[in-house]
């Protein structure tokens, strides 16, 4: 629970994620999906128990380090005024090489109309599946050992959808999506899936 609540969102939740292998985390709105999201990338720390990567306690690593371990990509990222390029690096050195991977990655995601030297502001008209597509790539990017997606295709349709799952599933990292609209036959390509 949350400090100061005492409604228990997430309870007696054990599970044991294996490496490489992609995994659906799904129930209705307000089930504590995204408070269970929060909790494997350490950005929460249980109430009980622990959650552990490779032996440590992933909420006590420090954060500049949790960052290679594992990527929490939220619902609601915040972009920033600028091109799309430094908006997906953080301005983070990228080569040549790095840079025509990312263009290939845009396409990938159906971001096939967008430069990396377009400016993000208010007034240049991307929708918002286009914004939360861009926040994935910036998840992406910086691959971790782990990958957390929390409804990646919210904003999304049906072959917008496929297009970023099927991204997705292709890392080689293990890769957690967290989501309540994926069809049965998206579904059905994940290692597993949680209900909660």
């Amino acid at each position: 629970h949350y400090p100061g609540e005492e409604r228990i969102i997430v309870n007696d939740f054990t599970y044991r994620f294996e490496t490489g292998k992609k995994y659906l985390i799904k129930g209705e709105s307000g089930s504590g999906k995204t408070t269970l999201a929060k909790l494997l990338s350490g950005e929460l720390m249980p109430t009980e128990g622990s959650i552990q990567m490779e032996g440590e306690i992933i909420g006590e690593v420090p954060a500049e380090n949790r960052s290679l371990l594992v990527n929490y990509a939220e619902q609601q990222s915040y972009l920033f005024h600028d091109d799309v390029l430094h908006n997906i690096t953080l301005y983070r050195n990228c080569s040549e090489d790095e840079e025509k991977e990312l263009r290939c990655a845009m396409d990938d995601v159906q971001l096939k109309e967008i430069s990396l030297d377009t400016v993000i502001s208010d007034s240049n008209g991307l929708s918002g599946g286009e914004k939360s597509r861009i926040c994935l790539l910036r998840a992406m990017y910086a691959m971790p050992k782990v990958l957390i997606a929390d409804e990646p295709t919210s904003a999304l349709d049906g072959k917008n959808t496929e297009t970023v799952i099927e991204r997705l599933l292709s890392c080689k990292e293990t890769v957690i999506v967290i989501s309540h609209n994926l069809s049965d036959v998206l579904e059905k390509k994940f290692d597993d899936t949680i209900v909660i």
